[in-house]
């Protein structure tokens, strides 16, 4: 009963700010969701492209939320004297905290798996989410991109499932050349994998006050256009091909032989995911031991504040700088080092009663 009790109360506090900062961390993605929501009016797309960045932003969320947890319900059952009350009865630090233990450990199997299987797929298939779109939906795609950019204005009037379109405007402005572009459609449909315009008018503008350059207004007017979808999708939209180190899953990494030649950059980018998978690990040692040098001797605290500091910022910059791959691989291996000697170093101090 004690050790449900203790690990419920665990994963009370763990699963809440897992969900905060999932939440925090979806809302700093908001510019690419903005982006994505451009393209279409269909919720479900939108929906999509947030569920494959949960899995990406998913470990980070796990290693944070690990190492509050852990020091919320260490410093809670200190302060509420029901430490200080198992141990008189025998209890060693670590037979109270071993559910805990236990759950850390299989949850960080499950960050492994999540940071070299799960994340790479889904970080891969949300850069070709906007494309595999505009393959179904072309002609929403193409007044969508036209929005998306910035000085630049589309519209039209979307039916029969977005696949044509009736009074479509296209402006925009070039500013590299001065060049104002106005481009208005009569109809703009989809037959045979091509996109058809009628009576296509365009005004074209560069500022200009050399008089001999006489071109600068362009008057244009086409009854007939054809575009090749392929064609278009690949110039404004290319599938994502070429498959940099990051995008493969660690059982792809292993076999594939385009990294052959490059063996020591591949076992960089494994060690790393290695270090990453098992950081929920290190995050609950780390909140222990913060939670056990809390009001105690300021320089004990601010070796552990600087150590789990230092495995924070590790951690964000093997996320952000990721194509690094020896120096992220190389800090990682270092702030697990530290981390694990710190927290391992304070807790058995606290276990064997030398800072209580």
């Amino acid at each position: 009963m004690l050790y449900f009790y203790i690990l419920k109360k665990y994963c009370k506090f763990f699963f809440l700010i897992v969900f905060s900062f999932l939440a925090i961390l979806i809302i700093t993605r908001s510019s690419e969701i903005a982006k994505i929501a451009v393209f279409t009016k269909d919720v479900k797309f939108v929906l999509q492209f947030i569920y494959l960045h949960i899995p990406v932003i998913l470990p980070i969320a796990l290693c944070i939320s690990t190492f509050l947890a852990s020091f919320i319900i260490f410093l809670s059952l200190h302060q509420t004297k029901g430490l200080h009350s198992l141990r008189t009865q025998g209890l060693s630090l670590k037979a109270i905290f071993l559910p805990i233990g236990i759950f850390t450990f299989f949850l960080s199997m499950t960050n492994f798996y999540l940071t070299s299987e799960l994340a790479t797929k889904s970080w891969y298939n949300s850069k070709n989410l906007p494309f595999h779109f505009a393959m179904q939906k072309p002609i929403s795609a193409l007044l969508a991109k036209f929005q998306e950019a910035n000085q630049m204005i589309a519209k039209g009037d979307l039916n029969q499932s977005d696949q044509s379109a009736t009074d479509a405007l296209l402006f925009t402005y070039i500013p590299n050349y001065d060049n104002l572009v106005c481009v208005w459609l009569d109809h703009l449909h989809l037959q045979d994998e091509a996109i058809l315009a009628n009576n296509v008018n365009m005004v074209s503008y560069i500022k200009t006050q050399d008089p001999s350059f006489y071109n600068h207004l362009v008057l244009d007017y086409r009854k007939f256009v054809h575009a090749p979808v392929n064609s278009y999708l690949q110039t404004y939209m290319p599938e994502l091909k070429t498959k940099q180190m990051d995008y493969y899953t660690l059982s792809q990494l292993v076999k594939h032989p385009q990294f052959l030649s490059q063996k020591s950059t591949k076992m960089a980018e494994i060690f790393r995911r290695i270090c990453f998978g098992i950081c929920p690990f290190l995050m609950m040692l780390l909140g222990f031991a913060f939670g056990s040098n809390t009001a105690r001797d300021k320089w004990h605290f601010l070796l552990v504040f600087l150590s789990t500091l230092f495995v924070f910022a590790s951690l964000l910059f093997a996320n952000a700088a990721i194509h690094f791959y020896k120096i992220t691989s190389l800090l990682m291996a270092l702030s697990l080092c530290i981390g694990f000697a710190i927290s391992t170093f304070f807790l058995t101090r606290y276990s064997k009663g030398q800072d209580s």
